[in-house]
């Protein structure tokens, strides 16, 4: 699983969310998920279920979205980032 581009699409005080594409390089697949990011002591990232993708690889998700923010590898400002190489690696 590696997360291509990342859409801020919302912006808030303490409140941030949009889109992630992810390519699942196993099935030839690319998904997009919704997320949102609130901020307080620390990062909470919750990333919208989906019927057919395991509860693991929305967690492993949150998991790769929470160190990208966290480190700043992505803004957190309204607009369209791409990744051009693997951002996180798999073992989270």
């Amino acid at each position: 699983m590696i997360i291509k581009r990342i859409d801020i699409r919302l912006n808030g005080e303490n409140l941030f969310g949009g889109l992630a594409f992810v390519k699942f390089e196993e099935e030839d697949t690319e998904l997009c998920f919704d997320f949102d990011v609130v901020i307080r002591n620390g990062l909470l990232v919750i990333v919208g279920k989906q019927k057919m993708i395991p509860e693991k690889t929305i967690t492993q998700l949150e998991k790769q979205l929470k160190v990208l923010f966290r480190t700043k590898k992505v803004p957190r400002t309204i607009g369209s980032y791409t990744l051009k190489a693997p951002a996180v690696k798999e073992a989270i």
